[in-house]
């Protein structure tokens, strides 16, 4: 399996769009892998994990075909984790050259789903163009459930509690499993007991406040160096298992030159925008 980081960034960008912090002014000094966009990954090239507004910069940057893509998982109904209007463009006025437009399938929690529904509906075009382009799917946590190639399972996670339910996914294919683990604060115990018995070859944690320490909603490296931990004493990962931080904030401080030795001394692999992990 293949992991590619498309967007490496908190809400805000980095640097953040209207700041003057020092993390943000040493990034545009930097550039570089200091330069990081809204969250998003695409695993293998055609499962792709949230769609935010920078989207249309990671497909260019990354020399993209999503004409490919079938199948999105999205987190949560964050503006930085889904742009609904994005998808509105797959619908017939603006796809050319194709033989068909396959149906793209979009799998996420209640909000998710009204979200995409409310704005298919407030769409201008004819109902029709949009009718077998674009299919919102409500997943149930703890429930695997088929995304072309790949047997995907929603777990609960700690980020926006009380809001809605927000999702991060476990992603398995011939034999590799994949936890991304965005946005969340340290995992829930509900999700530490699903998880039990299984065995994990690559783990993407929630690093939004980069070496500071956060427990809940998001997390910094003290939390996810805590959760790795806790893994390898379950065995539900092992010194093979590939490590990775990423959802940064500049709030968190450290640029990337700063950072990566730090996260690197616990075996952490610190993403940035473009990097592919192979597992």
């Amino acid at each position: 399996m293949q992991l590619k980081f498309l967007g490496t960034a908190a809400a805000e960008g980095w640097p953040a769009i209207f700041c003057q912090c020092e993390a943000c002014k040493t990034a545009r000094q930097r550039g570089g892998r200091n330069i990081r966009t809204r969250s998003q990954s695409i695993v293998d090239r055609k499962l792709l994990i949230d769609m935010p507004a920078d989207t249309y910069m990671h497909v260019l940057q990354n020399n993209l075909d999503f004409s490919k893509v079938e199948h999105v998982l999205v987190t949560h109904s964050h503006p930085d984790h889904l742009y609904p209007e994005e998808f509105l463009l797959r619908r017939t006025d603006f796809v050319h050259l194709m033989d068909s437009v396959p149906k793209l399938y979009i799998y996420g929690n209640q909000a998710v789903t009204e979200q995409l529904k409310k704005a298919m509906a407030a769409c201008d075009a004819p109902d029709s163009t949009l009718a077998g382009v674009l299919e919102p799917v409500e997943v149930a946590l703890f429930t695997p459930f088929r995304a072309g190639e790949y047997t995907v399972t929603a777990l609960a996670c700690d980020h926006m509690a009380g809001l809605e339910t927000a999702h991060i996914y476990l992603i398995e294919k011939d034999g590799k499993t994949l936890l991304y683990a965005h946005d969340t604060g340290e995992l829930l115990e509900a999700t530490w007991e699903y998880l039990a018995g299984r065995h994990l070859d690559a783990v993407s944690f929630d690093c939004t406040f980069v070496a500071k320490d956060c427990k809940r909603g998001h997390m910094g490296l003290p939390n996810a160096v805590f959760m790795k931990e806790r893994m390898l004493e379950q065995g539900i990962a092992d010194r093979k298992t590939c490590f990775a931080v990423n959802h940064f904030s500049h709030n968190g401080g450290m640029c990337y030159e700063e950072f990566a030795p730090l996260a690197e001394k616990h075996g952490f692999t610190v993403s940035y925008d473009g990097l592919e992990i192979e597992f």
